[in-house]
């Protein structure tokens, strides 16, 4: 018995090593692709490279749930790689990434680091291995994606100059970017502060930088809108933690704006 149980366990380790080493797909993603087996539905393969502002809440994942509610005929198929605190200079010198990148998607999305433009070096860095990692990038479906960024929460920026300086500052160095490699920005970003007028009461951040699920939710419609051309008053799904009422106030948001992506 007890050989039995340190063969299980060596079998669970090889497993969890697999999962994190040997494929770059999330767990739920592969478990995505094994429902997928029954599903008869072309794929639309999609690479998400990003940050722990990409993964919040399993945002890639509610791009599928959005796109299967809204009766696409297509499956989303996902890989994100998107490690916590990832920069666009470490993801260009990451070996998986790399490696994918030169892989055939149909779609492409991109989001950088949120202290790309605090200092020169770190704005200098975004734009270079920026620039890299979109040149190199070549969906079949048109453009990479390029998502502008949202600002830190007010309270965590000394004075309201601050806060409007990075805010020029982030939109100038996403749209220098987008231009210089034929990327489409999506401006997430401007969505963002006037999804914030509008919903005051609802929280964006858990923590100042981090989407909240509501936000997340809301990053999900956005880049659907982007990638189908649909308008999400078709979509019907929403994450349990977000109440029905906030759920439909940013689809129609979300919906209302889509033409300022």
């Amino acid at each position: 018995m007890k050989i039995l149980r340190f063969f299980v366990l060596i079998a669970a380790l090889a497993g969890l090593c697999w999962c994190e080493f040997g494929q770059d797909r999330s767990l739920g993603e592969i478990a995505q692709l094994v429902r997928d087996r029954a599903d008869a539905r072309p794929a639309r393969r999609i690479l998400l490279l990003g940050n722990s502002r990409t993964t919040g809440h399993d945002m890639p994942g509610m791009l599928r749930r959005i796109a299967d509610s809204a009766g696409d005929a297509e499956k989303y198929q996902t890989l994100t790689l998107a490690p916590n605190g990832s920069s666009f200079e470490s993801l260009a010198n990451d070996w998986r990434v790399e490696r994918e990148v030169a892989g055939s998607w149909d779609d492409a999305i991109v989001q950088g680091e949120s202290r790309g433009q605090s200092d020169p070096y770190q704005a200098d860095s975004f734009m270079a291995n920026g620039a890299h990692l979109l040149k190199a990038l070549h969906p079949r479906r048109g453009p990479s994606l390029l998502i502008v960024n949202w600002l830190y929460d007010r309270a965590l920026y000394a004075t309201d100059a601050l806060y409007a300086n990075h805010y020029r500052a982030m939109q100038a160095a996403h749209a220098v970017l987008a231009h210089q490699t034929d990327s489409k920005a999506v401006n997430i970003g401007s969505l963002w502060e006037k999804l914030k007028a509008t919903l005051p009461t609802q929280p964006l951040t858990e923590d100042g930088n981090h989407p909240t699920t509501a936000a997340s939710y809301f990053v999900a419609l956005c880049l659907y809108e982007e990638l189908s051309g649909k308008d999400v008053d078709v979509v019907r799904w929403a994450p349990d933690s977000v109440t029905s009422d906030v759920a439909a106030r940013i689809r129609r948001f979300a919906s209302q704006h889509r033409t300022e992506l």
